[in-house]
């Protein structure tokens, strides 16, 4: 905050990081908005706001009619970003015309389509109104499946409607997932069907699941049942007794004398979420092709990195700085232009409480899979760096899920979450365009640098990895890792979208920001030998 702002009284200083989705060459991208560690289809755009309160940081694609100055270039543009270029304009070529295609259903859609050069799946689904999952279920195809000229897909189903038969109920058991589980071979293991597991679970086949994570098996002995150890070990001619009233109840009748318990009032059913709008149901069509489009270009990685990914403690440290202690662009008051600037190390000092919400159009079961999703990494966040973190206490860091119609309305919602915030700042987060995936912004006390409270906005549009991805980079940034730099590899903090989630590169950033030997507000100048010398240290730990 400079001298000028500190006399106007400004109420708090606040940071804003967002996930972006770089817009083609062709289509210019729209206004500086947001900020977020991003990797050519997510790109980062700090922008100064003055207000009541002060906001820097502030990132998002910008308009070519209100850029003051063009932005200058990183570099020659590697294969990997003309790669996500390539699969963002196509993501936005499929979706012009989407709205229209979402209110014809399959009106136009033949039986059958064949496929020609060029083509893909979700353009094909997309030019017919029709949803990609549905296109690949019916043609027994995957999200990673090839199509080839000449091949024949169907798109609708010919003959008479299947009549829909309710499934008769399943007794389920739990699972706890460990490290390295798949869906597929826990179902193997237990004997039973991928899909079965993936229904009983409210899953998709491209859902995430995490260590910790509980999930139903059909069929799956469950509390109550007869111990599954004792069947197995008693002999085929032995029949296992649980306990000796169950032989007296086969004898004799037995009449209790205790009162009859009262009857347990049956639960209202969850109710219905609110109707969405044709422009998120448009919008959910996008991000579902430009996910599934990154995804055939081997992009958006879930592995953390590996022998491909090499990194020294050398490197390490010269990433913590660029990514803790710069900012990337700043504003002169009349435009936004790309300016490495050094700032000041920024983290919270107190516990950080998260809470979650979610807008009324999101549906019970995915609100349960996205809160789960949070406690899960919140969990892993306080592990990493050893700070208090956690889902209890007065909330100070609210992780919003909000469909667009939702998040245009957030003002109000946002006033209360953070009293004083800047006019400039609502608007920034109700107009985000669409190619802002999801945004964080975290405030401070006047001429400190210490996080006191934070709002992340996450768009409930996005599938599953993609909202993964959101909730990995949003959160971790909110934490104090503001900046991104294209050199940081393996990272979700760079300029490339390979990988999509916390890597362990970035668990040990987040661990070097909360080391008690850097203090809240140093400078890069003071903090850089310290970083250096913790660098050494936690590579060295890891390799023992």
């Amino acid at each position: 905050m400079t001298d000028t702002a500190h006399r106007k009284g400004e109420a708090a200083r606040s940071v804003f990081e967002g996930l972006v989705a770089h817009a083609p060459e062709e289509e210019a991208p729209r206004r500086l908005r947001d900020s977020r560690a991003a990797r050519s289809v997510f790109s980062t755009v700090p922008i100064v706001l003055v207000g009541s309160m002060a906001a820097f940081g502030l990132t998002a694609p910008v308009d070519a009619a209100q850029a003051k100055a063009p932005l200058k270039p990183r570099g020659a543009t590697s294969e990997l970003g003309k790669s996500i270029r390539d699969a963002v304009a196509a993501a936005s070529s499929a979706i012009a015309n989407t709205t229209a295609s979402i209110r014809q259903a399959n009106v136009a859609a033949p039986t059958t389509y064949r496929v020609v050069a060029g083509d893909t799946v979700s353009d094909i689904a997309g030019r017919y109104g029709l949803s990609t999952a549905s296109v690949l279920a019916l043609n027994g195809l995957g999200w990673s499946s090839l199509i080839f000229p000449g091949q024949e897909l169907k798109l609708t189903a010919s003959g008479p409607l299947p009549v829909e038969v309710a499934a008769e109920p399943v007794s389920s058991g739990r699972y706890t997932i460990v490290t390295g589980d798949t869906i597929s071979a826990i179902a193997d293991r237990f004997g039973v069907s991928t899909l079965s597991v993936l229904t009983a679970n409210g899953l998709g086949w491209s859902s995430i699941i995490y260590p910790g994570q509980t999930i139903a098996i059909p069929g799956l002995v469950g509390p109550g049942d007869v111990n599954p150890e004792r069947v197995a070990a008693a002999p085929a001619d032995e029949v296992v007794v649980e306990d000796e009233a169950d032989v007296l109840a086969d004898a004799v009748p037995v009449v209790s004398t205790e009162p009859a318990p009262a009857p347990v009032p049956v639960p209202e059913p969850e109710p219905e979420p609110a109707p969405r709008s044709d422009l998120s149901l448009a919008l959910e069509l996008y991000y579902a092709r430009l996910q599934n489009d990154l995804l055939e270009q081997g992009l958006m990685r879930g592995d953390g990195g590996g022998a491909d990914t090499p990194f020294t403690d050398t490197m390490l440290a010269r990433d913590f700085v660029r990514i803790a202690l710069y900012d990337e662009y700043v504003d002169d008051g009349s435009s936004v232009r790309p300016e490495a600037r050094i700032s000041r190390l920024r983290r919270w000092e107190g516990p950080v409480n998260f809470a979650v919400e979610f807008g009324p159009t999101i549906p019970e079961a995915q609100a349960a899979r996205d809160r789960a999703s949070v406690s899960a990494y919140v969990a892993r966040l306080a592990r990493v760096t050893g700070h208090p973190m956690g889902m209890t206490g007065t909330p100070n860091f609210t992780v919003m899920f909000l469909n667009e119609d939702e998040r245009l309305a957030l003002g109000p919602r946002l006033r209360e979450l953070v009293p004083g915030i800047a006019d400039s700042s609502v608007r920034a987060i109700e107009t985000l365009p669409r190619s802002t995936l999801c945004v964080v912004v975290a405030f401070s006390e006047p001429g400190g640098y210490a996080y006191t409270s934070a709002v992340a906005i996450i768009r409930a549009e996005h599938p599953d990895l993609m909202r993964m991805a959101c909730i990995h980079e949003e959160l971790a940034q909110g934490l104090g890792l503001a900046n991104d730099d294209p050199q940081a590899r393996p990272s979700i903090f760079n300029d490339d979208e390979e990988f999509a989630l916390l890597t362990g590169h970035d668990e040990l950033l987040l661990q070097m920001l909360y080391d008690p030997r850097l203090r809240t507000g140093m400078t890069a100048a003071e903090a850089a030998p310290v970083v250096r010398e913790i660098a050494a240290e936690v590579m060295a730990g890891r390799g023992s």
